[in-house]
């Protein structure tokens, strides 16, 4: 088994200057981290889905697509208990807790 995650592709992402990746990454990070609304991550999901694509990633997602789902249902069931709102859908979760645990979990896995 490659634990190696680097694919030596010639793609569009790959020929960039290695100061430009990095910018892509801060940039990526610090959007990422400014909005608490899932509305507003969904653009940035967007765009950090368009450089996956464009440096055929997909390849290395799907290698970690357990850790990805259960990093997804552990953080949605904790952020409901932790969380609270004002309106209730059932037992514990809260449509104010719901929505921020969306987005913290999308925050968390589009950071990975």
């Amino acid at each position: 088994m490659n634990i190696d995650f680097y694919i030596d592709i010639d793609t569009v992402i790959h020929r960039l200057d290695g100061r430009t990746k990095i910018l892509l990454f801060v940039f990526s990070f610090v959007a990422l981290v400014l909005f608490e609304n899932p509305l507003f991550i969904l653009p940035i999901a967007l765009l950090i889905l368009l450089e996956s694509t464009l440096a055929r990633a997909w390849v290395n997602i799907w290698r970690i697509r357990s850790l990805l789902l259960i990093l997804t249902f552990s953080s949605v069931i904790m952020w409901n208990v932790f969380a609270s709102g004002e309106t209730h859908l059932f037992w514990f979760v809260d449509l104010e807790s719901l929505e921020y645990s969306l987005a913290r979990t999308m925050v968390m896995l589009w950071m990975i």
